[in-house]
């Protein structure tokens, strides 16, 4: 996971994208695309990948020194734990 290896930034503003995607050798194989919302410490994405319909999560806490990856996690989190 990019969160371990690289430090990675807080959210510019409420609305931010972030991709997931698996690794081999020089290639990237995409997985998902979160179009997450965060705002006053909430924060909501909808998921989307090629083998699977859109998924809109429900609400997550988050705080104001969660980083984009630490955010997206919470995100993602939420939707394997549902299934």
């Amino acid at each position: 996971m990019s969160a371990d290896k690289y430090s990675a930034p807080r959210p510019l503003s409420d609305c931010f994208v972030a991709f997931i995607g698996r690794k081999t050798g020089s290639e990237i194989q995409p997985l998902a695309r979160l179009d997450i919302l965060a705002h006053n410490g909430r924060a909501e994405a909808s998921i989307t990948s090629a083998d699977s319909t859109r998924v809109d999560t429900e609400s997550v806490p988050y705080t104001e020194d969660d980083d984009v990856v630490t955010i997206a996690c919470k995100m993602s989190e939420g939707v394997v734990c549902a299934k």
